[in-house]
């Protein structure tokens, strides 16, 4: 019988069984012992190893011994990670040992149960735009601890692009790159119309290739939430952030190149109040960048507006709103 215990009046199961899982999850599939199930795994491990052992058997002897003494151990990460590639040997050796024909049928569905999920990722890629001062850094830390807890801590927080490409500075020989934010978003000279074009193809690039060797990954192994500040919307919202000095409509051809996120946050308000939190960009700026997002999201099926004139709560729980609704309509169309 699975070690259960009730849950507002639903059975659940043990946290010390469901830790176990966790980390046999994490270990066979990802090769890495997860560090938030550490403490009901080794309890469980410690005092009913005995159930767990008989609820386990199919593992095989060997592995199970090597799982109970990977979760009393106090080694170091390194080691840790070694004995979860160990524990896969153990597990795939015995699995074998059951039969050649079984162990290839159950191989073959693993990799398709794999391919399904790369093709058809459970993860969600979430991206809040709006211009300087509008709250998206405040609203980001909103967001993220109600996302932490329902995700297990599978949220990612990525600033612009994927970034596996290197800045376009770097490649010039600057080596010291600037960190926080940036206090003069308009401040550089823009380029001229070829080096604008190189800038916008270099930047789209960026996001493609990122998004099939960076995100996709992300949201294909986990159901994770990986949350961009600002995307490639901006190149076309706020082309002199990027010192591209050609026109946002042709920055925006570029932009519609990039891969497509699940649902687009856009923050708006009062062009004056958002002026006055930052002092960043003129009023009249701010106006236009505004007016420039509210066009966008009409046109943009994944868009929702938010306000930012209300309470940080408020506006928290409007982003939160926007993406349980996206999240069930996702579950409806899945079969």
């Amino acid at each position: 019988m699975l070690p259960l215990r009730f849950y507002r009046e639903i059975p659940v199961l043990s946290d010390g069984f469901a830790g176990i899982l966790g980390v046999l999850k994490e270990a066979l599939n990802n090769g890495r012992f997860p560090q938030r199930y550490t403490v009901p795994a080794r309890q469980a491990a410690d005092s009913d190893w005995e159930e767990i052992e008989t609820l386990l058997a199919p593992m095989g002897h060997q592995a199970l011994g090597r799982l109970r003494a990977m979760l009393l151990s106090n080694v170091g990460p390194d080691q840790l990670q070694l004995e979860c590639s160990r524990l896969r040997q153990d597990f795939m050796r015995h699995a074998r040992s059951q039969g050649v024909v079984a162990y290839a049928r159950h191989r073959l569905a693993f990799g398709w149960s794999k391919m399904c999920r790369y093709l058809r990722p459970s993860g969600v890629v979430m991206v809040i735009l709006g211009v300087d001062g509008a709250g998206k850094s405040t609203v980001i830390d909103a967001i993220l601890p109600v996302l932490n807890a329902a995700t297990h801590n599978a949220v990612v927080v990525q600033h612009l692009r994927p970034s596996v490409l290197p800045p376009l500075a770097r490649l010039k020989g600057k080596q010291a790159m600037p960190s926080g934010p940036v206090l003069e978003p308009h401040g550089a000279k823009p380029s001229g119309v070829l080096g604008s074009l190189l800038r916008l193809t270099y930047l789209t690039l960026d996001y493609v290739l990122g998004y099939w060797l960076w995100t996709r990954p992300k949201i294909a192994k986990l159901p994770a939430v990986v949350v961009f500040d600002r995307y490639a919307y901006d190149m076309a919202l706020d082309p002199r952030r990027f010192r591209i000095g050609l026109s946002g409509r042709v920055a925006a051809w570029f932009a519609a190149l990039a891969p497509k996120p699940d649902i687009i946050v856009c923050l708006h308000g009062s062009p004056e109040a958002i002026a006055a939190r930052k002092g960043e960009l003129s009023e009249d700026e701010t106006r236009r960048q505004v007016n420039a997002l509210h066009d966008f999201a009409s046109r943009e099926k994944r868009a929702v507006l938010v306000s930012t004139d209300t309470s940080v709560e408020e506006t928290r729980d409007q982003v939160l709103n926007a993406l349980l609704a996206f999240l069930q309509t996702k579950a409806v169309k899945r079969p």
